[in-house]
């Protein structure tokens, strides 16, 4: 049987992948400045399951996901899938960037019974111009990891994430508490400037 915690993580999850506004684009039109790119990656893809290691968030801000690219390529296949890895342009400069590591389903039953093992880390990033970056991790049931590397396969400085399976729930918990205040006093915020 699902627990409370299992549902709320799958609708917190899915949330952040089905916003009703257009995915943010970190490069904006007529950027003329340097850019580098991130690629998303996968492994121990299996009938209808894969880990997924993506960027997802940069400067606070939802983009474009491979979750989203995979689930749209795939629609009306049942089980079977192909993942789809989405390649991003990034301003070389100074950002803030989230990236996360999970365990895809290709139904939403899946989904809605599975443990995607999900972790996400936020750190500050300066990528360098012209260098292309892969987001890496690792997705058991006991821990879960993730990095951004260099095309040399480096670890790029701040990236890497690796926490235990108890550590991970916690951390879920801590980072949708502090999710929740923030919202919270954005919108008293809001209301007294009104």
């Amino acid at each position: 049987m699902m627990t409370i915690s299992r549902l709320l993580s799958i609708i917190v999850f899915s949330l952040m992948f089905y916003g009703c506004a257009a995915p943010y684009k970190p490069v904006p039109e007529g950027y003329t400045g340097s850019i580098a790119y991130v690629e998303d990656t996968y492994s121990h893809k299996q009938t209808s399951t894969a880990h997924f290691y993506e960027l997802a968030m940069v400067n606070g801000r939802h983009i474009e996901s491979s979750w989203g690219a995979t689930r749209s390529r795939n629609y009306g296949r049942g089980r079977e899938f192909d993942p789809v890895m989405v390649k991003r342009r990034l301003p070389a400069e100074p950002l803030e960037v989230t990236i996360q590591a999970y365990q895809f389903f290709s139904t939403d039953f899946e989904s809605m019974i599975g443990d995607n093992y999900l972790l996400q880390h936020t750190f500050n990033f300066t990528p360098k111009a012209n260098e292309e970056y892969r987001v890496k991790g690792d997705v058991l049931w006991l821990r879960t990891s993730v990095w951004l590397e260099d095309s040399n396969g480096e670890k790029v400085e701040g990236s890497f994430l690796s926490l235990e399976a108890i550590d991970r729930k916690e951390k879920l918990k801590t980072d949708k508490e502090k999710r929740r205040k923030e919202k919270k006093e954005k919108k008293l915020k809001q209301n007294s400037s009104i």
